[in-house]
């Protein structure tokens, strides 16, 4: 169900630059048989985790934007996943190994593509459009710290 989410919420992405909410994409699996209505509802649970395996294709379409020269789209991205971090910066993962990986990796995709646009807004008229994919060899280190929220 997850990567459903994902396939969903990126495309709904790509197409209208915004995803819709756990209750309108709900909407879309209310089904009528023989009169009855039959409501095939997906955890909010589900929807969460699909939403941050989501970020990883965000941060992957960055990179291939960075490749091609698209630089603009890249700082757009960059802020969309920064906007969904803020919001799982509120969520309590204890108990729930699951919401802590995923939310590991969302940082790291952060991390990647904030990279990419420090670069960019530093180095970036100094780079060659054909060398923008040289951007992403500078060192990284993923800062592991607390944001400041306990």
């Amino acid at each position: 169900m997850q990567e459903f989410i994902e396939a969903l919420v990126f495309y709904q992405y790509l197409k209208n630059g915004e995803i819709e909410s756990w209750n309108n994409i709900n909407k879309y699996f209310v089904y009528e048989e023989e009169g009855e209505v039959i409501p095939l509802l997906f955890s909010q649970f589900d929807f969460i985790l699909g939403i941050a395996d989501f970020t990883g294709e965000l941060m992957r379409r960055c990179i291939n934007n960075l490749g091609i020269g698209n630089i603009d789209d890249c700082f757009k991205l960059c802020d969309c996943v920064r906007f969904i971090n803020t919001g799982f910066l509120g969520t309590i993962s204890a108990g729930h190994k699951e919401i802590g990986r995923k939310v590991y990796t969302l940082k790291q995709s952060l991390a990647k593509m904030e990279l990419v646009c420090y670069n960019l807004k530093i180095r970036g008229s100094e780079i060659p459009k054909h060398m923008l994919a040289t951007v992403l060899e500078s060192p990284q280190e993923l800062n592991d710290e607390d944001e400041g929220f306990y």
